[in-house]
């Protein structure tokens, strides 16, 4: 648990380029308790504070353990079935947002220790994390993307997936996407990085036209939501992995280690865009964490259409 927070401080300082406070309210836990850390306190159900501490950016937080073994009580007033998961989920009627975190052990019991590595839990922690400094404005605008248009029911960032999946012209241009969207992550150089995102961003376009339209209508705007959101917690992910790789290790393998755990659309495309979006676009942060996010692939839109003398980062 103390590690995960100094990570978190080292993230938000080193790569977000945020005061790492406030603290969320962060629920860790394992099959016997768990341990609240910064929570409402009125909220909490019986409890027991305990003489440890955790530190965060120069602060103590104290831990407050409730039992699990009837469920696993979360700020939502839910009361789950204990397994292991890292999620963020609002409360507080969608005004504040709060994390949980399976500790190890659990993980390992319900999927053997050798199925995941202590530094991929590490990772996890810090997009779930990542998720609490953007998940109220988030909600914001789905909540005015669903006035305008029709979306099932059941909303979230796997939609796009489920529906359009097994649609085989569809998997095509999403195939064809992916792959020259790897071609930008890989470029060599930011010109050639560029000319990648060009013509990945055609394909783009040509997908979200030929599908984004009659009854999904307004997808393109949800996509671009979803790419932000699972997209730059996935970055956060790949760079804490990087921080603590093994010495020597290409950055390519590190990266490569960290695929089989997040291979769903949302997080496998935003991941990549963002990786791309780090290299084109100076001080990107500062619009993802503020109070409305864009759409990646606008963001992306305008950066290749300036010219070099206008981008910072072209050396």
């Amino acid at each position: 648990m103390q590690t995960v927070l100094v990570r978190w401080e080292q993230t938000c300082r080193r790569h977000l380029n945020l005061p790492p406070e406030p603290l969320p309210w962060i629920v860790f836990y394992d099959d016997r308790h768990a341990w609240h850390v910064n929570p409402e306190s009125k909220m909490l159900p019986e409890r027991r504070r305990l003489s440890a501490s955790l530190r965060f950016a120069g602060r103590r937080y104290p831990l407050f353990e409730l039992e699990t073994t009837s469920g696993l009580w979360l700020p939502d007033g839910e009361v789950l079935p204990v397994k292991a998961e890292g999620v963020t989920k609002p409360y507080a009627q969608h005004q504040k947002v709060y994390a949980q975190m399976a500790l190890p052990a659990l993980w390992w019991k319900e999927h053997g220790q050798d199925s995941i590595p202590v530094e991929h839990l590490y990772s996890e922690a810090l997009h779930e994390l990542t998720h609490t400094r953007q998940m109220t404005s988030a909600m914001q605008q789905i909540t005015v993307l669903q006035a305008r248009y029709h979306f099932p029911n059941g909303l979230d960032d796997d939609i796009i997936e489920r529906t359009f999946g097994g649609n085989d012209e569809y998997r095509k241009l999403y195939e064809q996407e992916k792959a020259q969207l790897m071609q930008a992550v890989m470029a060599p150089d930011l010109e050639s990085c560029r000319r990648a995102v060009a013509i990945m961003l055609e394909t783009v376009t040509k997908r979200q036209q030929r599908f984004f339209r009659g009854e999904h209508d307004g997808w393109a705007a949800i996509e671009g939501v979803f790419l932000a959101l699972e997209g730059s917690a996935v970055w956060v992910q790949a760079q804490m992995a990087l921080d603590h790789a093994p010495a020597r290790q290409d950055w390519k393998q590190t990266l490569t280690s960290l695929a089989p755990f997040y291979a769903l659309w949302s997080q496998e495309e935003g991941g990549g865009l963002f990786f791309v979006i780090d290299r084109l676009v100076p001080d990107w942060q500062a619009r993802y964490f503020g109070s409305e996010m864009p759409s990646p692939f606008d963001v992306l839109r305008a950066a290749v259409g300036k010219p070099d003398s206008e981008n910072p980062r072209v050396k």
